[in-house]
């Protein structure tokens, strides 16, 4: 895992208000329908699995309250962003996504990043999160762990297109093409 949530990350954020009616929201949600119970075992075989789903809506929970704090909704944050950066956090990579990354690549189709807004039309809704996970991968091997903080950070929408410069000190298609280049690298024929 990436970045394993800490008590101190919570108790002394300046969100932690938002943060705790959101998380007895996602319990209470979780709760309702079945998800987590002292049955939970037989409907996930792997507590692993739960785990990964936990990790994932809470980093969804802690994205929303540091970026919109006590606004309702997505912002129009751009979904690559949104399920990228949940994905990151769980810290490891379906099959699936894999998959996906690999058929972009080897079909030359890796998106520009910074042109991409809310859903943009994706058949399967799943290469938002291949390619978020990828991006926030690639931040993290270029930037360190505090770029992914910093990035975050910064993205106030309708300003995210000023993101890339003020963040990573590239232009939106700078990055584009770097991480079209990191994409080919981590998921060609003779990525890892």
């Amino acid at each position: 895992m990436h970045g394993a949530l800490v008590t101190t990350d919570i108790r002394d954020s300046p969100f932690r208000p938002v943060f705790m009616v959101q998380l007895v929201g996602l319990l209470a949600r979780l709760l309702l329908r079945g998800v987590i119970s002292p049955a939970s075992h037989r409907i996930y075989h792997r507590k692993a699995q739960l785990d990964a789903d936990l990790v994932h809506e809470l980093t969804h929970i802690l994205v929303t309250a540091l970026v919109w704090q006590d606004k309702v909704g997505s912002g129009g944050m751009p979904y690559w962003i949104a399920e990228g950066v949940a994905e990151y956090m769980v810290g490891v990579w379906r099959d699936e996504d894999v998959r996906q990354m690999r058929e972009l690549v080897a079909a030359r189709s890796v998106p520009a990043l910074s042109q991409l807004s809310g859903s943009d039309g994706f058949t399967n809704a799943r290469v938002h999160t291949a390619i978020g996970h990828a991006a926030f991968d690639y931040i993290e091997s270029r930037w360190g762990r505090g770029g992914i903080r910093l990035f975050l950070d910064a993205v106030i929408l309708p300003r995210v297109t000023k993101t890339y410069d003020a963040v990573l000190g590239l232009t939106p298609e700078d990055f584009d093409t770097a991480f079209r280049e990191y994409a080919v690298r981590r998921f060609g024929p003779d990525g890892r």
